[in-house]
């Protein structure tokens, strides 16, 4: 069908997609500093569990350490990075959209 499909994977599960013949993946990779990623999740709860965040954050880096899979990188160190990397997406997929690039 013709139908977009937006998630967050992990490495396993894109490239799983990327072999798909029948699926045609755009990987976007949202990044932001470690500094600004902990201090994000640090920030989310009044009493966060400083244990999980680590595990997560080092359970992350180790997943994607070794990732090759080809793909479009989208900032996020702030709400203008963040505008501006919804917007980028958007236009490229403005075919799939049937409104045409912008």
């Amino acid at each position: 069908s013709n139908c977009i499909n937006i998630g967050v994977f992990n490495p396993a599960g894109v490239e799983s997609l990327i072999d798909r013949p029948d699926v045609d993946v755009k990987v976007y990779r949202v990044r932001a500093r470690d500094k600004t990623r902990l201090l994000r999740q640090l920030n989310r709860e009044e009493n966060p569990d400083v244990h999980e965040i680590v595990r997560r954050f080092h359970a992350d880096w180790m997943d994607f350490a070794e990732f090759d899979a080809p793909y479009i990188e989208v900032k996020n160190e702030s709400l203008d990075d963040l505008k501006a990397g919804v917007e980028q997406i958007l236009s490229q997929l403005g075919p799939w959209l049937g409104q045409g690039q912008n």
